[in-house]
């Protein structure tokens, strides 16, 4: 039997937190979702229960859901990552697992959906490619024209990789990011469901990410950086609570708390 979870159909937008009046729309979890700007609009994709569905959210005056049904679409999956590629008018989408009727499978193929002619189309990068994950983040490095992904259910610490996203697109392992505390460099655990975001961007070479999938308030920056931050504060904005719950055994049986108790950083009540 598959995980008990639970998925909601709320939107929530903006520095200050409300919801956005749009009904009609899928209740997911472990979707993606890109913000499209030429036309205003979010494209969801995959997840559960839906897997392979594909919906548009516009954000004019009315928000409203539609529907799309494109031919050649991906395997349906949840738990992939996806980012925006403005300089092609696209989405990226890797990984994830998607389910064969008894278990889940990881994935590792890349996909492009074109946000202009609306047809999907699969990605061969030279390279080897990053072993099959899910629960992973990606982020789209605009500087340097690449994607980036970190973490994932692949129980490894070789968790960082970059995509070129130009021709010809390019797999390359990254070194690890480190967690700066005080003084001390360390390397991040691998863990599921991470949030890694940019949040500055100086120079090619230099990029602060943020993670905190597991209530940490740590700073994890990738190792060329020389300033040394921890436990960054700001302003705290009240936004939607958490609602999904999540099974330790699904991607990573193995992690165990020190009682031997199964435990997922995911897990939210």
């Amino acid at each position: 039997m598959r995980s008990r979870r639970t998925s909601s159909t709320a939107l929530w937008a903006a520095r200050s937190w409300s919801p956005i009046p749009a009904p009609g729309g899928p209740g997911l979890f472990g979707h993606s979702a890109i913000y499209d700007p030429d036309a205003n609009r979010m494209i969801v994709y995959g997840g559960f229960p839906a897997y392979s569905e594909l919906w548009s959210l516009s954000l004019g005056a009315t928000p409203t859901w539609t529907q799309f049904s494109l031919s050649g679409p991906p395997t349906g999956r949840s738990d992939h990552s996806a980012i925006y590629d403005p300089r092609r008018k696209r989405m990226v989408v890797f990984g994830g697992t998607y389910f064969d009727g008894t278990s889940d499978r990881p994935l590792n193929d890349v996909w492009a959906l074109s946000l202009t002619s609306l047809a999907w189309s699969n990605l061969t990068p030279a390279g080897l490619a990053p072993l099959p994950r899910a629960a992973h983040t990606a982020i789209d490095d605009t500087l340097l024209d690449r994607m980036l992904l970190f973490g994932g259910g692949v129980g490894t610490n070789e968790s960082t990789w970059g995509l070129t996203l130009g021709q010809p697109m390019q797999w390359s392992p990254l070194l690890p990011l480190l967690q700066v505390s005080s003084t001390v460099l360390t390397m991040p655990p691998v863990t599921l469901g991470d949030t890694v975001s940019v949040l500055e961007r100086e120079s090619a070479d230099r990029a602060h990410l943020g993670r905190d999938g597991d209530g940490s308030r740590f700073l994890w920056v990738s190792p060329v950086l020389a300033r040394l931050e921890s436990n960054p504060t700001g302003d705290v904005v009240h936004g939607p609570g958490r609602s999904s719950r999540w099974s330790a055994k699904r991607h990573h049986p193995e992690r165990r708390s020190e009682s031997g108790r199964a435990v997922d950083h995911r897990e939210r009540r």
